[in-house]
């Protein structure tokens, strides 16, 4: 758990120091900053997805892969995420926060942050290697750059960012804390599959952050499992992954 406490640290000092400079932004320049930031967020994304999907040839030729996984996972994702309201859940849970501590766009900061903190794939491969191996380092590493986007999304968007450190703290403790039953299961491919629907979900948080839509981003959180599922069927195949559990 060290690790997850220092990136819900670096968000808190990022986020708060954020804040700090919100106070002589006007509204104006405030949201200025937010776009550019969401179109920071947008790249990152789309980048970070491209990356685990493109593979050079040796001819130089690109192909790519997993692009059907990453369709099925965010449909199936987005259903699921729909069915339960869990964008509705956060949006009633912050709303009532916003409400009784009179803080104007809680909401936003909160869910948007939360889900950005929590999507890459150093959120997983970093927890389980600091609950199996109590090796922080890649968590630290996640935590500079958590402490960044807090400090500028915090500076945009408002107090809500800093909440998010909750949610880290819970999410991140969980996996780090089972990481022992999720470390025989989880393959190459899968962990794969499940950082090109983050990096995904990060692009549509980007895009929101812009104003180009407003995508309920929280419903798309269940595409992460589904897509390990989905990778567990489609690339590796199930017999195999059983086979392999055995040896």
């Amino acid at each position: 758990m060290v690790g997850t406490l220092i990136n819900a640290f670096s968000i808190l000092v990022g986020g708060s120091l954020g804040l700090c400079i919100r106070k002589g932004m006007s509204p104006t320049l405030s949201e200025s900053c937010m776009k550019a930031l969401g179109g920071g967020v947008t790249v990152i994304g789309l980048s970070g997805a491209l990356g685990y999907m493109l593979r050079a040839g040796a001819d130089g030729s690109l192909s790519s892969s997993g692009g059907i996984n990453l369709l099925i996972s965010l449909a199936l994702g987005t259903l699921i995420g729909e069915l339960a309201g869990i964008d509705a859940a956060l949006e009633k849970l912050s709303g009532r926060i916003e409400e009784r501590y009179q803080v104007q766009g809680f909401s936003r900061g909160f869910v948007s942050a939360s889900i950005l903190f929590c999507s890459g794939a150093m959120t997983i491969v970093g927890s389980i290697n600091d609950g199996l191996f109590h090796d922080p380092s890649l968590l630290i590493m996640k935590s500079v750059i958590d402490g960044i986007a807090a400090f500028f999304m915090a500076g945009a968007m408002g107090v809500g960012v800093v909440f998010s450190l909750f949610f880290v703290l819970a999410y991140q403790g969980l996996l780090t804390l089972a990481s022992g039953l999720l470390q025989p299961v989880l393959t190459d491919a899968m962990m794969q599959a499940m950082s090109v629907s983050g990096y995904a979900i990060v692009f549509c948080i980007g895009l929101n952050m812009v104003g180009a839509t407003r995508l309920k981003v929280a419903n798309m959180v269940p595409a992460l499992p589904i897509s390990a599922l989905s990778a567990l069927i489609y690339w590796d195949g199930l017999s195999q992954w059983i086979s392999s559990l055995f040896h």
